[in-house]
């Protein structure tokens, strides 16, 4: 499913959404410049991380995960722990916090791109995510939330719309997914 893909060309190919988006993919092109420890929480400055967004096979919902440590919903995601595919990181992590495993990349490409300071936590200092999202879809309606979830749940569109607090990490975030999502539908 994800076993060709390659960060660095990929980036250079994916084309930004708006002006944000276009600064985050700057950031983040220049961050895998340095080629520096790109995939590791060694690197204490930041890494690069792997997200999910999941929409079911019609595209008229999205799976997100109200994040207990973030305290907001969220895409699906997490560390690359040194693993360089970036897709399959995003994969990883979709299956391990919804316990769904019959899902398929929607594009097979890049999807958004954002880069964020992530506050410390647990020791870590804080630090920024260069995080790669990916859309995948889903014919599976049921999940298992994690431990690190509070809740998972499907959202419409017009319920995503109009939940305007606590989801994703910032509103150009939650916009620009909005817009992309609508593309998507047609």
């Amino acid at each position: 499913m994800t076993k060709n893909f390659d960060l660095e060309s990929a980036l250079k190919k994916f084309r930004p959404f708006d002006k944000v988006e276009a600064e985050h993919l700057d950031k983040v092109l220049a961050f895998v410049g340095k080629g520096e420890d790109l995939f590791t929480r060694e690197n204490k400055q930041g890494h690069i991380v792997g997200s999910a967004f999941l929409f079911n096979r019609d595209l008229s919902k999205i799976l997100l995960n109200f994040h207990k440590k973030l305290n907001r919903w969220n895409q699906f995601g997490g560390h690359s722990d040194g693993e360089k595919n970036t897709m399959s990181v995003a994969a990883r992590e979709l299956q391990e916090e919804s316990g769904i495993t019959n899902f398929e990349p929607l594009l097979g490409e890049i999807a958004d791109v954002e880069s964020h300071v992530y506050p410390a936590k647990n020791g870590e200092p804080e630090h920024i995510h260069y995080d790669i999202r990916f859309f995948f879809v889903t014919d599976e309606e049921k999940f298992q939330t994690s431990d690190e979830s509070k809740e998972l749940r499907w959202f419409t569109l017009d319920e995503f719309k109009n939940e305007k607090s606590k989801i994703l990490d910032s509103d150009d975030a939650r916009k620009r997914l909005l817009a992309k999502w609508q593309i998507a539908i047609g």
